[in-house]
């Protein structure tokens, strides 16, 4: 195939593909640059954890300039150099080892982990406002108790489901859990994010060694992802982030696995037919990774214009559309079950409007705020009202940034350091609101500040989100330079990161939901790490 590319010459289109794949190549390694290079001075920290309750997910921003010179860069730094000589000492070990013995030991030992941790929690109640709301919501629906559905539980003064119809897939499963394991067994359903913490990890291990197949690079991957605590952390959460992030990761998986059978028709679209509808799945439990659909698309165009196959990129539209489509099946189920209709939602202008709002409550930029749900409920969930009301805070938020250019770049390297610098993914954060009264010592000294656990293993996720962004940047500098013989499902990876990025960079803000996208780089980090300490070892 690649001969006769070479023999024939590029086309117009694949010389326009071949451009625009070193242009996402420069743009996310400049992008993973700056973390790199912040990441080493700068620590994203939550306030409001300890043993007397856990307040509003508000971030402080600790560098050495204000009195964080230790714990923001110093401990790290030193830790960051303990992890490059860790890995030195066991790079001739991983290079030898087979990766059928690396990968399944790195997978029990992961899930090992987020066992372990779900049951030092101890969980009864997750006490997180959507968690609650699920909880609910499932507990109605195995009961019959269906005016629960319509009533005000405490959201503004407007029924949650109707502020969030996209919901409906989560109490769905949540539901499901409880029918098999007991109503109200909040511990089944973390162990099932457990399971698919796993399915992440190995969907992105299998993909590394598909992108870069060589020797120890897989070995690198498995153990990279055992060190991403936040991963292990994810599991005790009572929401579908887990485990959509899990079926997510398949589908990407098997799509990669899709795109290098070119020379099978039959079999690769029978993987991308699986890989559809595993999305498909993953929408339905969470339908912000809407953007890995959005990346599929882009890097099966990329792929086949490559090819000459360039009208095959209909087929992978249509299943996309449709994909789309078939996510409003659980809104309209539930809503046909209880008898009642959800509405359209909240606007998604709304979650942008609060993107681009500096919160005067809570002092952030572009982190939650109530305004938009509160307006919401004032209207009594009249989307046309709500999307002209959140369109007027984006025209003056847009106005602001033009009339002070010095306002707008403060505005988003504070927000992008609140997203990406937190070197726990709000993960310690959420476990903290699934604590009760069987909850360990050991757990709460782990998650609650103050604590000498705490602090230490805050700092060592410091080291290692530093360790982490060096190496990825090193992998995007590395497939650039060799991006000719780097397999172009590569770059799916890297379309769904920069989709990721582009998305929070204007929508609503959180720490947590950047780590799934934080988590596609592994490929890249092992690749990284792999040149770096190769070149090391010369």
């Amino acid at each position: 195939m690649a001969q006769h590319m070479k023999a024939a010459g590029l086309t117009k289109p694949q010389r326009a593909g071949r451009v625009f794949e070193a242009f996402l190549l420069v743009l996310a390694a400049i992008f993973l640059g700056c973390l790199a290079l912040a990441a080493p001075f700068i620590t994203g920290y939550f306030i409001n954890m300890g043993p007397e309750g856990v307040g509003a997910d508000v971030m402080n921003l600790l560098t050495p300039f204000n009195g964080g010179a230790f714990i923001a860069f110093m401990f790290p730094a030193l830790g960051l150099v303990c992890l490059a000589l860790f890995f030195l000492f066991i790079w001739n070990g991983l290079r030898r080892a087979p990766a059928r013995a690396v990968v399944p030991c790195a997978l029990l030992l992961l899930f090992a982990a987020s066992v372990a941790w779900i049951v030092l929690l101890g969980t009864k109640t997750n006490f997180y406002n959507d968690s609650i709301r699920l909880d609910q919501y499932a507990r109605a629906l195995l009961s019959g108790d269906f005016g629960v559905f319509s009533a005000d539980l405490g959201d503004q003064g407007v029924s949650y489901l109707r502020v969030y119809p996209f919901q409906s897939g989560s109490v769905w499963l949540l539901a499901g859990v409880y029918a098999l394991f007991g109503v109200g067994n909040e511990m089944a359903f973390q162990l099932l994010s457990a399971v698919f913490v796993v399915v992440s990890a190995a969907s992105l291990i299998f993909i590394t060694g598909r992108l870069f197949p060589g020797k120890g690079t897989v070995a690198l991957a498995s153990v990279l992802v055992v060190l991403f605590a936040p991963l292990t952390f994810s599991a005790a959460f009572v929401y579908g982030n887990a485990i959509g992030f899990g079926l997510g990761c398949a589908s990407l998986a098997l799509n990669v696995a899709a795109m290098q059978q070119d020379e099978s028709l039959p079999r690769r679209w029978g993987l991308f037919a699986a890989g559809a509808v595993v999305m498909l799945l993953a929408l339905i439990v969470k339908s912000t990774f809407v953007i890995m659909l959005i990346a599929l698309v882009l890097a099966w165009l990329i792929v086949l214009v490559r090819e000459r196959r360039a009208p095959q990129i209909l087929i992978v539209l249509a299943v996309a559309v449709v994909i789309n489509s078939l996510t409003s099946v659980p809104v309209r189920l539930l809503e046909s079950t209880v008898g009642l209709s959800f509405g359209d939602g909240m606007p998604k202008t709304s979650w942008i409007a609060m993107g681009l709002t500096w919160d005067p409550y809570l002092n952030r930029p572009g982190w939650w705020s109530p305004v938009q749900a509160t307006h919401f409920a004032q209207v009594d969930g009249d989307t046309a009202a709500q999307g002209a009301f959140a369109m007027e805070a984006i025209k003056t938020a847009l106005g602001r940034f033009l009339a002070d250019p010095l306002y707008c770049i403060r505005f988003f390297v504070y927000k992008v350091m609140t997203e990406w610098l937190d070197p726990t993914f709000q993960s310690l954060y959420y476990s903290a609101t699934s604590v009760s009264d069987a909850t360990s010592p050991i757990a709460e000294q782990v998650m609650y500040n103050g604590y000498t656990a705490n602090r230490v293993l805050t700092i060592a996720m410091d080291a290692y989100q530093s360790l982490f962004y060096i190496a990825s940047f090193t992998g995007l500098v590395c497939a650039f330079r060799h991006r000719g013989s780097v397999s172009p499902a590569a770059l799916l990876m890297v379309i769904a990161f920069l989709g990721g990025v582009a998305c929070y960079l204007l929508w609503e803000a959180k720490s947590v939901y950047t780590m799934p996208f934080a988590l596609l780089l592994l490929p890249f980090a092992a690749y990284g790490l792999r040149s770096l300490l190769d070149t090391v070892k010369r």
